[in-house]
């Protein structure tokens, strides 16, 4: 059985997204309307936690400067 999907986390344009799955938590990282991310967790809090995380290492400036320098970001 496939959930649909609930907010976990929001910061800034970023949001984190999770959906559960019959044996895991899936989780995507949204920056507006630009999916950056996918990836798996045990539970909702814990892709949470790892949301905040990916989110610190898009915020670095170099790999903000390398992934939205084209006026997306």
């Amino acid at each position: 059985m496939v959930g649909k999907p609930m907010l976990v986390y929001a910061e800034d344009d970023y949001r984190v997204y999770a959906t559960e799955l019959e044996i895991m938590w899936r989780w995507d990282l949204f920056k507006g309307d630009r999916h950056l991310h996918m990836s798996w967790a045990h539970r909702p809090e814990t892709c949470a936690d790892a949301g905040r995380r990916k989110i610190a290492f898009f915020q670095r400036p170099t790999v903000t400067k390398l992934l939205f320098s084209r006026g997306e970001g």
